[in-house]
């Protein structure tokens, strides 16, 4: 892999995966995921869940799944079931870049509009959680 001879030739390297889907976010797939951006040799590391709440339609109307389809609606369309897979993600990211060995940066941007307070408390908990939404 291309990252790898970078990091074999001391090249500062970084990874972002973003957006995550809701699907996505299973322990071996994260770690999967992750383990081919070699971590231990990267200087940070970037996740975001999928939040675009303006074009997330288009995206529905390209799978051909339809579980798949019905699963982005439930949380596209249901800011509850949104909060619950992003704090899942946030602590999947954290936890799966501590077991890989990362010592990096780690970034979780965090859409917090719509989150209840415990929500976001319990986000804040989370390792490299940063919040994205204005703040009032």
């Amino acid at each position: 892999m291309a990252i790898k001879r970078l990091q074999d030739n001391d090249i500062r390297t970084f990874r972002i995966a973003c957006p995550i889907l809701h699907w996505f976010e299973g322990k071996e797939e994260i770690e999967e995921l992750y383990e081919a951006f070699n971590p231990q040799k990267l200087e940070a590391a970037w996740c975001e869940p999928y939040n675009d709440r303006a074009n997330w339609k288009i995206l529905l109307n390209g799978f051909q799944n339809e579980k798949y389809k019905k699963a982005l609606e439930n949380v596209m369309t249901d800011k509850r079931e949104w909060s619950k897979y992003a704090l899942r993600l946030a602590r999947r990211h954290a936890d799966t870049l501590n077991k890989l060995g990362f010592k990096g940066e780690s970034n979780f941007l965090l859409y917090e509009s719509g989150m209840t307070a415990d929500e976001i408390n319990k986000a804040k908990k989370i390792l490299g959680v940063n919040f994205q939404s204005e703040q009032e």
